[in-house]
């Protein structure tokens, strides 16, 4: 080199900063005894005598040479030179190098971002041994020397990165010294590195976290606010050893909530770990490949969660996390599964969401809304298999745990102590007010939007409603009963707030009604129930609700049951608007507790005909489940008496003849109506009579239901001038399977009592009358020769004893039926309608059956000569005798057969006549095709 370093000699100089590997080599020995050992010497007799006057410039000039000429020269080999000097005046200085430190450290961290990897090298070992030299003085240069150390620990070269994790471990030493006190500044240098996604980078944060979290009397748990975002998407990392420091990190940070719980803001920590949960929920769910198909229920405009109405985040972390796509922060394994990563994510989130929720459940109520939402979609065990089930299972255990608590919480409290929640939504949109139509769009979206706060108290309900709306179309089983459980919890809780909203529910609830599972559409009329169970629901709906329900005036009429045969006892109010045609807050018309339910019951019922109307299969499939249902939770008077109203109201219904029969079917078969049975059998108050008046009117829609209800009621009279009037009415195939039906119910239990009043003089004559003309209705089935059976075992009346047949039940009060029913306007009301019907007759109905084809054909059409039975199975006896439900068209199981062999005739007469011929001793000798001719075929 052409320039001298005094006191550095020339040689000294040109050895230390030599390009050639080979002459380096060779001149170690040299550089050892003319350049180190003599520089060592030298600068350690300078440092022991010269630090008067005269002798410090000498010392910083000497610095000034390594620090300038040579850390700043393009020569690489003279930048690694340059290093080692600083290092040897550091060591030869020892505890005098404090004096000199913001003239040394500075120089080395500028060389750890050198674009050579021999030079980052040798800056990591020089800052090393300046480090050990200095200690506490390092720490004036703390966010320096760490954004040193943590770029050194991520460097790709490995000999960088083990330099640069020497300069760590001792860093943390000095760091955790017992008079360092100044945590904040490390916390927030973890806090603007904590969101790499470099595993070296992750890896340091997680241990600087853990190493001060171990420091003796600093809280780190107090400054967790700033870090548990990042610490969570470290948690995500690939890596498994990452992933496992980071999970044993957060254990002892929770841990030390736990034990100190008053010390901690919650509400700081909430959202991130609502955002974590949700997100790692919604990755297992799509790596998992649980894509359940799209329920009839479900809406394409309501398939995401409205996040910013359920999680109250305001940090940029969090905003970041949400608004980026759950691909770009998950990983995958190749085979599809769920990678461990998500899996611990959603564990640890809802661990620490738990242990919130049973801290302080009263704090967390303001953040429910967002807590449900996370939780509520991790009620599922996906498609693990046996090694990740027992992980499932716990993650599926936690989640309930933390369901259950807010669940038992929200029961109980009181929304006017909540604290008040940082987020108002008071800007969002109130209610609309307009009137529903008398069909409503129940296959319209109808989202739960939050209505204005009462008495300017937290909207709490309204979110916690709007949420599990939402929840109600997930995917998962448990997720949608877990759901409606939350609405029927709040409704019990706080049914001011509910209540206003059911106009927004209804829909909802119709949806559910043909969903998938069972499970569900049970919770929803146990729902149901909860929601109509509230007597003094009027005082609870305001005006835009109740013209939102709309029910109509006539049908208000119809419900309303004359005084003077309204029974004693407590008293329900409703309000009506006497000239109107909707109900308002101006009169009230006073209702016994027994006898009627609320107007959201009647609006709920108005449009489940409705809806059955346009879901025939839905009909046929679930009606009779969910009749019975609402049975058990309303009782049998309820239903009955609404729909019966709403039937004999609605006249536009195409459907009504089947939903009829499936009420009439329920009555005389489901064990929930026993006693309602028993009361129709035993008529002897005037709500009685009113109630068999308005069931009338309906069943007139059903002829051979109303010959059952006849039947069930005792009035044979009146059930032997109906069925003469069968030869006059049009009729349809369903009307031969209805009387098939009757015949297999005649037989059982169920008519016991008519069966025994064959053999009572009192009703024999009316009652044998009106079998025999069922006998001439019936085509030659084999229920045709069940009742011919039965008419042949009873005696000659001149043999019948003149004692009574006594049962234990009461009897009906036949005086008292004549008295206020008006039978002769009952039966020109039934002609008139099945006129009407035979003049416009019911367009096809898809039961989803196949079976009900309704070819119309007045009585008598149907010719048959021969000894022909077509075979149907008695399921109706069989399942009424075992006393067991019926379940829909499992109860009408000789239906199908016969209903086959029908179609068959009609489209292969000749085929089906060869099937007959084979299994019958007697062969068919003619009969009359359906819409055709009559044919004579002869046999061969």
């Amino acid at each position: 080199m052409d320039k001298d370093y005094p006191p550095l000699s020339a040689s000294c100089v040109k050895n230390l900063v030599d390009k050639l590997f080979e002459k380096r080599k060779l001149a170690t020995p040299e550089i050892e005894r003319y350049v180190i050992s003599p520089l060592i010497v030298l600068l350690s007799s300078i440092t022991k005598e010269s630090f008067g006057s005269e002798k410090h410039g000498d010392i910083v000039k000497l610095l000034g040479y390594f620090s300038q000429d040579f850390l700043m020269s393009p020569n690489p080999h003279m930048r690694k030179g340059g290093l080692l000097g600083l290092a040897s005046v550091a060591v030869g200085l020892k505890q005098n190098a404090g004096l000199y430190f913001k003239s040394i450290i500075p120089s080395v961290l500028r060389t750890i971002h050198d674009n050579d990897v021999r030079v980052r090298y040798y800056a990591c070992e020089t800052l090393y041994n300046v480090m050990k030299i200095t200690r506490r003085e390092t720490l004036s240069f703390l966010g320096e020397v760490f954004d040193a150390v943590s770029r050194g620990v991520a460097d790709p070269d490995m000999s960088v990165r083990k330099g640069a994790i020497q300069c760590d471990r001792l860093l943390k030493e000095i760091v955790t010294e017992p008079d360092f006190v100044d945590l904040s500044i490390i916390v927030s240098l973890l806090r603007e590195r904590i969101y790499t996604n470099n595993p070296h980078s992750r890896q340091f944060i997680v241990s600087w976290t853990t190493t001060l979290h171990a420091i003796p009397g600093l809280k780190i748990s107090t400054y967790l606010p700033q870090l548990l975002d990042g610490l969570f998407r470290i948690l995500g990392d690939p890596n498994p050893d990452i992933r496992r420091q980071c999970e044993i990190l957060l254990t002892d940070l929770l841990n030390e909530i736990v034990a100190n719980p008053k010390e901690i803001a919650f509400d700081a920590m909430i959202n991130s770990l609502i955002v974590h949960c949700r997100l790692s929920a919604t990755a297992c769910v799509m790596n998992e490949g649980l894509n359940r198909p799209p329920s009839p229920y479900k809406s394409p405009t309501t398939t995401e969660f409205n996040t910013g109405a359920v999680v109250m985040d305001t940090s940029s972390q969090s905003a970041f996390i949400t608004q980026n796509p759950v691909g770009t922060i998950t990983s995958t394994q190749p085979n599809g599964l769920t990678t461990s990563g998500e899996q611990l994510q959603q564990r640890t989130a809802l661990t620490w969401i738990l242990a919130f929720v049973e801290l302080d459940a009263e704090h967390m109520l303001p953040f429910a809304a967002g807590i449900i939402a996370a939780v509520l979609p991790c009620f599922s065990l996906y498609n693990a298999n046996t090694d990740t089930m027992r992980t499932r299972r716990a993650t599926l255990e936690t989640a309930v745990r933390i369901n259950e608590t807010l669940l038992n919480y929200v029961s109980t409290f009181r929304l006017k102590d909540l604290p008040e929640s940082s987020t108002s939504q008071s800007d969002r949109p109130a209610p609309e007010t307009t009137s529903m139509q008398l069909e409503p769009p129940v296959g319209e979206d109808c989202p739960l939007l939050a209505a204005e706060s009462v008495d300017g108290m937290p909207q709490t309900i309204d979110t916690l409603l709007d949420t599990t709306c939402r929840l109600l179309e997930h995917q998962a089983l448990l997720t949608r009963l877990a759901a409606l459980r939350w609405i029927e919890v709040l409704g019990q809780a706080r049914p001011l707030e509910v209540l206003s909203h059911v106009a927004r529910l209804l829909p909802l609830m119709l949806k559910l009604l043909d969903d998938p599972s069972t499970d569900v559409v049970h919770s929803v009329i146990r729902l149901f129930g909860c929601l109509c169970d509230h007597s003094d629901v009027i005082p609870l709906l305001d005006e835009n609700t109740l013209t939102a329900l709309n029910i109509p005036q006539e049908l208000f009429d119809m419900l309303v049951t004359p005084p003077a045969s309204r029974p004693s006892g407590g008293a329900r109010s409703l309000r009506r608007e006497t000239g109107g045609y909707l109900m308002s807050r101006s009169s009230l018309v006073n209702l016994d507790n027994n006898y009627y339910c609320n107007v959201f019951c009647v609006r709920f019922l108005l449009d489940l005909v409705w809806f059955f109307d346009k879901n025939t299969q839905l009909l046929a499939r679930r009606g009779d489940m969910i009749i019975t249902d609402l049975c058990y939770v309303l009782t049998a008077d309820v239903v009955y008496r609404v729909l019966s109203a709403i039937l004999s109201h609605t006249t536009e219904l195409r459907s009504s003849s089947v939903l009829v029969q499936a009420l009439n079917r329920i009555l005389l078969t489901q064990p929930t109506l026993h006693e309602f049975r028993n009361r129709l059998r035993a008529i002897h108050t005037e709500d009685d009579c009113h109630l068999l008046e308005r069931l009338y009117r309906a069943w007139c829609h059903n002829p051979v239901a109303l010959l059952s209800l006849y039947m069930l009621t005792q009035n044979y009279q009146q059930a032997n001038r109906l069925i003469k009037s069968f030869g006059e009415i049009y009729m349809t195939v369903d009307t031969f399977v209805e009387m098939d039906q009757l015949i297999q119910l005649i037989e059982s239990p169920i008519f016991s009592t008519l069966r025994m009043h064959l053999l009572d003089k009192r009703y024999s004559a009316d009652l044998r009358e009106t079998l025999y003309c069922l006998l001439m209705c019936l085509p030659q089935t084999e229920a045709f020769q069940t009742l011919w059976r039965r008419l042949q075992c009873i005696p000659p009346v001149s043999n019948l004893s003149d004692w009574e047949v006594r049962s234990g039940r009461p009897q009906p009060d036949f005086h008292l039926i004549n008295a206020h029913i008006q039978f002769d306007a009952l039966f020109n009301h039934f002609h008139a309608l099945q006129t009407k019907r035979g003049i416009l007759p019911n367009q096809r109905l898809d039961t989803g059956s196949g079976t009900c084809s309704p070819s119309t054909l007045r009585n008598g059409d149907f010719l048959q000569s021969g000894n022909v039975a077509l075979r149907t199975r008695p399921n109706v006896a069989s399942v009424v005798s075992s006393n067991s439900q019926v379940d829909g068209a499992a109860a009408v199981g000789s239906a199908t057969d016969y209903l086959e062999q029908v179609h068959r005739l009609t489209s292969d007469p000749v085929g089906l006549l060869s099937d007959i011929n084979r299994a019958s001793d007697r062969p068919v000798r003619g009969f009359c095709v359906f819409g055709s001719q009559p044919t004579d075929i002869l046999d061969n």
